[in-house]
């Protein structure tokens, strides 16, 4: 299970956000950009490195007890456990989110069923990813980008993220990318791009109503 990994190395996966602020920055505005709102959980929370871009009440999941402790420590509501089991009532969240989080879950579509269940009608979910089809996705592919954490991820495709998203209940609404330079060229500060030419892509969908998807399988 890939969360081990994160327990056991937990100092050093938030130590990274410290040694590269920049990029840090500018997925921390892409996350921002799309509003996060109202009660929010994290699917995948790690240390929380994202808490400051959500407006509202956050509770922060995660299976890695030793990410929750600097999460916690951060202001978030920490709560151990999994996405495939999200131990919530239905129609308890204004917003989920999941940023590189999906690349590291054991069933991707498990874990989106339950993200529809516990969203609130037209709730929203938000799903920041590394592109795999970008210079940034072919880095951590790479050899030369491989490390602890990326080495271990399922990274996806635009297109692979949006069918996913569809079959399980969950509408495009708007998106945001950034880190439009290469792993391998210097880092600037960048404002999130209405487009998806970035490696980092944030992606809000909307819960579709349960009597359209219904309309929709007896057309």
């Amino acid at each position: 299970m890939s969360y081990r990994v994160f327990d056991k190395y937990a100092d050093e996966y938030d130590q990274w956000y410290r040694d590269n602020t920049i990029i840090w920055i500018n997925e921390l505005e892409c996350v921002r950009s799309l509003e996060p709102h109202g009660i929010t959980l994290d699917i995948g929370v790690g240390t929380g490195a994202f808490v400051n871009a959500v407006k509202g009440f956050i509770i922060g999941l995660d299976p890695a007890l030793n990410m929750l402790v600097k999460a916690h420590k951060r202001g978030v509501e920490v709560v151990n456990g999994f996405g495939e089991f999200l131990p919530f009532r239905s129609d308890s969240f204004d917003t989920i989110m999941m940023i590189v989080a999906l690349e590291f879950v054991d069933d991707p579509d498990k874990v989106l069923k339950e993200a529809r269940r516990v969203l609130k009608p037209m709730g929203k979910l938000i799903i920041c990813f590394i592109q795999r089809d970008s210079e940034w996705g072919e880095y951590y592919m790479s050899s030369s980008g491989s490390h602890k954490f990326m080495s271990i991820a399922r990274l996806y495709t635009l297109d692979e993220v949006l069918v996913a998203a569809l079959r399980h209940g969950f509408a495009p609404q708007d998106l945001r990318s950034t880190l439009t330079r290469g792993p391998r060229e210097g880092m600037v500060r960048e404002q999130p791009s209405r487009s998806c030419i970035g490696g980092f892509l944030c992606i809000k969908f909307v819960k579709i109503p349960s009597r359209a998807l219904d309309t929709s399988e007896t057309s």
